[in-house]
């Protein structure tokens, strides 16, 4: 059962195999804590259905001194695909999937599990970024650039960050772009034709097979030539 508000339904996995035993014990309650803050938070202006979404932590290194990490973390959302005909029948389509290497954060047990959008943190603000990313693709699916609001959100964190800047405002000279550029790529206007080629794709394509299946594939083709 989801509660009420529950805007993400997330389970994550954790890799500790490249840590010691004494900082993978410390991380004992990572998978149950991150779980519940991100199921009880509130990110979505609007009542929506949870989506689903997994996230994998591999941890690569710990500075015991700090407690700070490092660590790789795939993200993936879930989309539910209309179908009015038969809706217990659910079918799910890709929404949101993005590997980030370049995640350093500090965490204890002592973190007060507290969402604030006016404060940075390490850890928190990483987990909040990558949530208003996922509510701002879902929103993209169904209206045309529906997600700006959340990607300004994003932004907003990226513009807060102090101290640990790694893979937030610059990205070790590695082929993918921080956080900052991922986001402002989202709302910048040459991007508008992929935005739209998305909604296109999930709205007009997916969601319409079990209403007019002839449009809907013509759109779902149409789409991928605006994506690709």
């Amino acid at each position: 059962l989801y509660a009420q508000n529950q805007d993400l339904n997330v389970t994550v996995t954790i890799d500790v195999s490249q840590l010691s035993a004494d900082a993978a014990e410390k991380l004992v309650n990572f998978k149950s804590n991150v779980e519940q803050y991100l199921n009880k938070a509130k990110y979505s202006d609007e009542k929506i259905p949870p989506i689903n979404v997994q996230m994998q932590f591999s941890f690569t290194g710990v500075t015991n001194s700090t407690q700070t990490y490092d660590a790789k973390l795939f993200v993936a959302s879930q989309r539910e695909v209309y179908n009015p005909y038969n809706p217990n029948d659910k079918k799910y389509t890709v929404g949101f999937r993005f590997l980030d290497d370049r995640c350093e954060f500090i965490y204890n047990e002592n973190i007060p599990f507290i969402k604030n959008d006016l404060r940075f943190d390490s850890f928190l603000s990483l987990l909040d970024y990558y949530a208003y990313i996922i509510v701002g693709y879902d929103e993209d699916s169904y209206i045309p650039k529906g997600g700006n609001k959340y990607f300004q959100k994003a932004t907003d964190i990226c513009n807060k960050v102090v101290l640990i800047t790694k893979g937030w405002t610059e990205t070790g000279g590695g082929s993918k772009p921080s956080r900052q550029q991922l986001v402002q790529e989202l709302l910048n206007v040459r991007f508008d034709n992929f935005r739209y080629g998305y909604f296109e794709y999930m709205y007009l394509g997916l969601d319409s097979m079990t209403v007019k299946k002839k449009d809907a594939q013509n759109n779902v083709l149409d789409a991928l030539r605006v994506i690709a």
